[in-house]
């Protein structure tokens, strides 16, 4: 499900203030999500507690992303004027859950996996990462269309406006399932409790479409 809001050719003038606040917060995180960090310290002996914490954190800060995309639905994306002060509410609340992903991010690279399972790091953080460069790739699709109102049907082949909180990360939790299944040297065996936690939100639709949240679609009104 998704939201949505009929785009027009002249759109209303709080929304280019939007993409005021948006743009420091998507060229930050397109900045960060550039680099993969490099394990540091002491390798790990188990990752068992490791996937029950990927489970914390994308339930907690996707429940809170889904909140704050309601809210720039029905809060932002509408015809009537919206004050600055509404605009910048509600900008902070889908930076936070999202800086939240990326700090936990760079934490789970900065415990590194047990000797002889190096190369399931970047498998296991994709996890993570992939949820915020979908919902990044959102927020820059909604400057662009702001900022180039006329070229966005041309280019993307719609007249729409998609708010979704649906992210599809059921493949890289496959992969880093499949590379668990692996033997691994010096015999190192995981506790996957934690994963098939995950795995079962998955097949729940919990990952797959976290709190997908809706609008009604509003009447196309001439200006």
């Amino acid at each position: 499900m998704e939201n949505s809001m009929e785009l027009q050719h002249s759109l209303p003038d709080h929304y280019h203030v939007l993409a005021e606040e948006l743009g420091p917060l998507t060229a930050m995180l397109r900045e960060v999500l550039q680099y993969y960090p490099s394990p540091d310290g002491k390798p790990l002996e188990d990752i068992s507690g490791l996937i029950e914490e990927m489970n914390r954190v994308l339930e907690q800060n996707i429940r809170s992303l889904a909140k704050a995309t309601d809210s720039l639905a029905a809060e932002v994306l509408v015809d009537g004027h919206v004050p600055r002060e509404t605009i910048r509410q509600v900008v902070a609340g889908i930076e936070e859950p999202l800086l939240n992903m990326i700090t936990s991010y760079y934490d789970f690279w900065e415990r590194p996996f047990p000797v002889g399972m190096e190369d399931g790091q970047a498998l296991f953080t994709a996890i993570l990462r992939k949820p915020v460069e979908e919902y990044l790739g959102q927020l820059e699709r909604i400057l662009f269309i702001i900022e180039n109102p006329h070229k966005t049907s041309g280019r993307y082949d719609i007249s729409r406006v998609d708010l979704k909180t649906a992210f599809d990360i059921e493949d890289v939790v496959n992969t880093f399932h499949e590379w668990l299944k692996r033997p691994h040297e010096q015999g190192k065996s995981v506790n996957r409790k934690g994963l098939w936690v995950l795995l079962l939100a998955l097949s729940a639709g919990f990952a797959l479409a976290f709190l997908s949240t809706t609008r009604s679609d509003k009447t196309d009104k001439q200006h």
